[in-house]
């Protein structure tokens, strides 16, 4: 049986700078390795999202960080947060109702993924599985 939670682990072009970035946000530190010397991995959390980084993959190779689509962490509050954060990155839309029911606005970090806030949209039938 699958848990809700997922937990995505990206690559990071400078973790130091992937870490300000998320912290400006409001994200906490919860985790970095190793712990005395130049970081290779963190962990980054906010209320329930959790999202990881690292500098090299598994098999020891540092590469360019590529997604070609959007990560969506579900919120309680859209345009709040969107009102929170305007002044502290660039929205790259919303926040809006969207045809499928959701209302949502994204950002873009330092590492170029495009992350979108969502939450149910006034009056529409929606649900993260949608």
């Amino acid at each position: 049986m699958l848990k809700s939670g997922m937990i995505p682990s990206l690559r990071a072009r400078d973790l130091g700078a992937t870490i300000d970035f998320y912290q400006r946000l409001g994200f906490a530190l919860k985790g970095i390795e190793p712990c005395g010397g130049p970081p290779q991995w963190c962990a980054l959390g906010r209320d329930d999202a959790v999202l990881h980084f690292h500098v090299m993959d598994l098999d020891g190779q540092s590469r360019e960080p590529a997604l070609s689509g959007t990560l969506y962490i579900p919120v309680d509050d859209v345009d709040r947060l969107a009102s929170a954060w305007a002044g502290l990155t660039p929205l790259l839309w919303g926040p809006e109702d969207m045809p499928y029911g959701w209302r949502e606005f994204a950002i873009c970090d330092p590492n170029g993924y495009t992350l979108g806030f969502f939450q149910k949209a006034h009056g529409q039938p929606a649900s993260p599985e949608a």
